[in-house]
Order: C-alpha cells, then sequence, then structure tokens
C-alpha cells in the first residue's frame, strides 16, 4: 500500500511539473532553441509593461468576402495552454521558417504573412517569401524576426513589428532602436487538442524559466 501511494504521488507531481512546464514555458536564449516543430508564444518587449497588448495572437475571424483568416493582434496573457497565442515552427530547407498557427476550420494550418507595413496577417498558402521568416538574435534572449519579403513593394518593412496599440505591422529595421522589433520567444510544450496538433518540442540550448521577460539591454 506503501508503495502504491509513493508511486502515485511520484505521478502525481510528474504530471504537476509538466503542466507547469506547458502552462509557464522556458524563454529562448539563442536560435538554436528554435527548430523545427518547436510550439512558441511570442511576447512583445515593447509592451513588457503594458498587460493588454504583450502576446502574438490569432483571433480566427473568417470573413469569407475578402478570405481574411485570422486577425494578428497583440493582446494580454492568455494562460494555459496558449491556445490563440500558439504558434508551430516549420523550417525549411534554406534555414527559414514557416510560423503556422493551427486552424480550427479547414486546413491544418495558418502562415504568418507579412502583408502591410501597418498589418501582418496569415494565408493558408505556404512557401512564398511573405510567409517564410527568418529569426535573428538582438541581445541574450531578445529577438527579431523578418519576412524574406514583403507583399505590398515597394515598401521594405520586414521586420515584425508590436505596436503600443496592438497592432502588429512591419518595419525595415530592427534592433533597440526600433524597440517594437523585439521580442522574447516562450517554449512551449506541446498540447494534444483539435486545433492544436502535437508535436516534437526542441530545446537545444541554454535555456531559463522565468516569470517575466528581462528588459532588453541597449547598446
Amino acid at each position: 500500500m506503501i508503495k502504491n501511494n509513493k508511486k502515485f504521488m511520484l505521478l502525481a507531481c510528474l504530471i504537476f511539473f509538466l503542466s507547469l512546464d506547458q502552462c509557464f514555458g522556458l524563454w529562448a536564449t539563442s536560435v538554436d532553441d528554435l527548430q523545427d516543430g518547436t510550439e512558441v508564444a511570442f511576447f512583445s518587449l515593447i509592451n513588457e509593461d503594458n498587460p493588454n497588448f504583450q502576446y502574438m495572437s490569432n483571433d480566427y475571424n473568417h470573413d469569407t468576402s475578402t478570405q481574411n483568416y485570422g486577425n494578428i493582434l497583440l493582446r494580454s496573457d492568455p494562460g494555459c495552454p496558449y491556445t490563440e497565442a500558439r504558434w508551430v515552427l516549420k523550417k525549411q530547407g534554406d534555414g527559414s521558417f514557416l510560423i503556422t498557427t493551427p486552424n480550427p476550420n479547414s486546413a491544418p494550418y495558418f502562415y504568418l504573412f507579412n502583408e502591410h507595413p501597418n498589418r501582418i496577417s496569415v494565408s493558408f498558402q505556404p512557401g512564398t517569401g511573405e510567409t517564410l521568416w527568418v529569426f535573428e538574435l538582438i541581445s541574450e534572449g531578445v529577438f527579431a524576426f523578418r519576412s524574406l519579403e514583403t507583399f505590398d513593394p515597394p515598401h521594405d518593412s520586414v521586420y515584425a513589428e508590436g505596436r503600443t496599440n496592438g497592432i502588429i505591422g512591419s518595419s525595415p529595421n530592427a534592433g533597440p532602436a526600433y524597440p517594437g522589433t523585439l521580442w522574447k520567444i516562450r517554449l512551449l510544450a506541446p498540447v494534444v487538442a483539435p486545433f492544436a496538433p502535437s508535436s516534437s518540442l526542441n530545446t537545444a540550448g541554454n535555456l531559463r524559466d522565468v516569470n517575466r521577460p528581462p528588459t532588453p539591454q541597449k547598446n
């Protein structure tokens, strides 16, 4: 009986700590932490002190008249399991990524899409430069990510840019002088749900478990 109780307690502790990892996650510290299949949430550092506009989220509204498959906005921390703020990275042969959001309607995924300097959206057609993204490490644990193309030339705005009004647009430059382009990336454990296919979590590199992203260091 005692042995069975111990096994039960160990199992309960294991489930508890796994749930903590899924809910609170770890923060990526280098691009090596971002691999094919990694599930993440993007935290906007320009809104670090504004809890209303912190996580890049898809509201899943589908407008059939415009074929708009979701509005990408900054929203408050959605909490575990980060459903509307959960993104799955799909690494391509050239080292770029499709940044995908699970689609509860039809196709398996939507793809983050650099549509306009004042609008990042999603597309159901992957593979174009506007849906391919490269991560750049600005300082330890602080990232920018840029698309390989812009959908609306001649604009050269390619870096995803969070803004203080909750909009996500794009900027031609990134770095401490452009605080909207600075992001923390929360690594999430996979979940199994109708709209969130499970995948293996790749966490290579040195990860830190923190409750609040540090403010980026300025050069």
